[in-house]
């Protein structure tokens, strides 16, 4: 990741790229891989200053044509532009050290082609060996008959259940009972090739696969593994291509020695695995003393800084024990006064008798003139719910600002009120401001101080409900206290907005996204999300608030796209929050809901997603199906996806095969013609069908007729389709290309 920074002052930053306040170009030597972020100050003021605040653009804010960026928000003073860049081999070589040169090597060699090529055939040979090429009841295959009708077509494999039965002559014929009145007959008809009924005397079911046909060969036939393999093959789709038929013979083959896909995964990974545990220092060989799947991965086993150990020949051999300090520099150096040297691997420390599984790996790895611009960026967790966050019992909650508003997708996406429809989900988003008594800049007005007064407020509130019951002062204020202590209801005390905009347009958290907000705040107190703006009525919301409200906007209707948002004096005419018409955000984003019809209803207190869900909202605000982790797995272990992919891969390393655009393109292209000639013969066909009486022999012909060229059609469309995945268009050129047979 690179970074460029540059003030309009200067106009360029000394190795190419410049900046005149509007236009941004790149140095002619950068080659632009993705754009990550692009930020501005507005001032000279700010620009000089590296700890002013700076605004991040989205995209449609600015013009980027892959050379240059055109600013579409008037002139800045400062511009920050995050991205990635292609370099060369040779350019690498030339600009970094020799230990980031060796250091590379020994990483691009940390998985072997032939690892990848292995786990890319097993992964297939799973598919065809485990799952079922049978898809319609009554269909027979080589002596075996499906039970079962899937619900859809599919193409070649199912991972459903199938049952398939073993039919009478199935193979050699040798499951069948054998008649014992045969050879009586013969001797007393003289009549030789009398045979039996050919009958089974049991009822034999399996699985449709090919492994499962073998067991039953295996065991109700008196054929030899090698002839049940021939017979098994007879059992695959005539649809799978010569590649995929090639690995489902080895399946098989594989199955008559008894071996399965993870048997020959785990020899692979055994064999590379031996191959470079030098490089690694042997690390974590002590797990497994054959050396063979050691524990390399394992906390304090550390491979990496044991790998730079012996690229800087700091260790050459294998520490004895996880634990040990590894040193930082080799034995006999001398370090020169007043400097130090951290240890690789922190160890036992002899001071204080402790043993820390910490490395300093990043001290020891050098920068190239490459990325000489580039900053590190530290990790946060983003996380939707902290713990320490405790209502009035928050003494140690750290109210943390939103960095990029990109954030807030992780933030909702993790959350358990979205990912889950329980009566807390979150399904509103209510708007309003501070109020005149409570604007201030950003060292003036903060979530930290809006949670203090507010539980401020709330003691007194409950001290005045005490009072108002009759009891003494004193004895109130014991109850509040008890009350705001009360590990049950402290949550509900303090800070209600979960998001403060300041004044300076930065995002504050508040209340955890986990945590909802006190029963009696408005109608959608157990549903909603508040925001709030640092702002009231003589001082109104900025247009720095304004710019940061849109694109949290933005990003929450990313993963909420049915959100209702509500500004206050839409739930309460009373109230004046947060004094700008929401109504204009909603129109903006296409958001203007019509399925409450009054926001201040207190009827609303009983709608959750669930309910929204049976109402039909428009088209625009119908939320995408939520992608669960189970639905993850089996969207990557569909075998029809397997197999399109095994297509692109190469056996034997496992990379990616690359198409040839120009053959391709010529095989396309009469499939094209196919497409369009075929459409047209579809569309005259129906016409001639539709005039037909419905009981008439001639529509059933037509009809047919219709069907299958529809199914020709789709084909050659599937074609193209593969085609333009294949292809992978990233160029002008063969953009052009392609669309001129298009």
């Amino acid at each position: 990741m690179s970074l460029i920074e540059i003030k309009a002052k200067d106009g360029n930053d000394g190795a190419g790229s410049t900046f005149n306040g509007v236009v941004f170009t790149f140095a002619s030597n950068i080659k632009i891989l993705e754009l990550v972020d692009v930020r501005v100050k507005k001032s000279r003021a700010a620009a000089d200053n590296p700890n002013a605040f700076s605004q991040r653009l989205s995209k449609e804010r600015y013009i980027f044509n892959g050379t240059s960026i055109e600013l579409q928000v008037g002139r800045q003073e400062f511009i920050a532009v995050e991205f990635t860049r292609e370099i060369s081999e040779s350019e690498f070589n030339a600009s970094a050290t020799p230990e980031m040169i060796q250091f590379r090597k020994v990483v691009l060699r940390g998985i072997s082609g032939d690892l990848k090529g292995i786990a890319e055939s097993e992964k297939m040979k799973n598919v065809v060996a485990n799952m079922s090429s049978f898809n319609s009841a009554g269909e027979i295959k080589n002596g075996m008959k499906s039970l079962q009708e899937g619900a859809k077509p599919t193409s070649d494999f199912s991972p459903r259940v199938r049952v398939v039965q073993l039919q009478p002559g199935a193979a050699d014929g040798s499951a069948d009972k054998v008649d014992a009145s045969v050879t009586a007959l013969t001797g007393l008809f003289k009549k030789q090739n009398m045979t039996s009924s050919g009958n089974l005397n049991k009822s034999v079911f399996s699985f449709g696969s090919t492994s499962s046909i073998f067991n039953v060969l295996q065991k109700h036939t008196t054929l030899s593994d090698q002839k049940i393999k021939k017979e098994t093959e007879k059992v695959l789709p005539s649809t799978i291509t010569p590649k995929v038929l090639q690995v489902a013979k080895e399946a098989i083959s594989d199955k008559s020695l008894g071996k399965t896909p993870a048997d020959n995964i785990t020899q692979g990974v055994k064999t590379e695995v031996s191959k470079n545990l030098k490089e690694n220092n042997f690390a974590g060989f002590d797990f497994d003393p054959e050396g063979l799947i050691p524990g390399a991965s394992r906390s304090g086993a550390n491979a990496l800084p044991h790998g730079i150990g012996k690229l800087l020949n700091i260790a050459k051999d294998k520490l004895p024990k996880i634990g040990e300090t590894l040193a930082g520099t080799a034995k006999g150096v001398v370090i020169p006064e007043g400097k130090s040297v951290p240890n690789l691997i922190e160890g036992f420390d002899s001071q204080t008798g402790k043993v820390s599984l910490d490395t300093n790996v990043g001290k020891f790895i050098p920068k190239g003139s490459l990325i000489r611009n580039v900053k590190p960026v530290t990790p946060v967790i983003v996380s939707s719910s902290p713990t320490t966050f405790k209502g009035s019992n928050s003494s140690n909650h750290k109210f943390e600002f939103i960095d990029t508003v990109d954030e807030l997708i992780d933030e909702l996406a993790n959350s358990t009120r979205v990912n889950s429809l329980t009566d807390e989900t979150i399904g509103f988003l209510v708007v309003g401001f501070t109020g005149d008594e409570l604007y201030g800049g950003p060292n003036k007005m903060n979530v930290e101080k809006l949670h203090q007064i507010e539980l401020k407020d709330d003691k007194e509130f409950l001290i005045e409900q005490g009072l108002a019951s009759g009891l003494s002062a004193t004895v109130a204020t014991q109850r509040a206290n008890a009350l705001m202590e009360d590990v049950g209801l402290s949550d509900f005390y303090g800070i209600q907005a979960h998001y403060l905009i300041l004044t300076d347009g930065r995002i504050q958290r508040g209340r955890p996204l986990g945590k909802t907000r006190a029963p009696d705040r408005d109608p959608y107190s157990k549903t909603g999300l508040e925001l709030s703006f640092v702002a009231g009525g003589t001082n109104p919301v900025n247009g720095e608030q304004l710019r940061a409200f849109e694109e949290l906007l933005e990003r929450m209707y990313k993963v909420l796209p049915g959100l209702n948002v509500f500004g206050d004096n839409e739930i309460d005419s009373t109230l004046l929050g947060p004094g700008f018409d929401v109504g204009s955000f909603r129109d903006k984003f296409d958001k203007d809901f019509k399925i409450i019809e009054d926001p201040s209803s207190e009827e609303n207190k009983d709608i959750d997603r669930k309910t929204l869900a049976i109402v039909q909202p428009p088209k625009s605000v119908i939320a995408k199906q939520s992608v669960t982790q189970l639905q993850n797995k089996i969207n990557i272990t569909n075998p029809t996806s397997i197999t399109k992919a095994f297509e692109t891969k190469d056996p034997k390393t496992g990379a990616e095969i690359k198409a040839d655009i120009d053959t391709e393109l010529a095989n396309i292209g009469n499939v094209m013609n196919d497409i369009k000639t075929g459409k047209i013969d579809i569309e005259s066909d129906i016409e001639v069908a539709s005039t037909k009486s419905f009981a008439a022999a001639e529509k059933g012909f037509a009809d047919l007729n219709i069907n299958t060229k529809t199914a020709i059609k789709d084909a050659n469309i599937g074609k193209v389709e593969d085609f333009m995945k294949l292809a992978k268009t990233n160029s002008l050129d063969i953009a052009k290309k392609i669309k001129s047979i298009l």
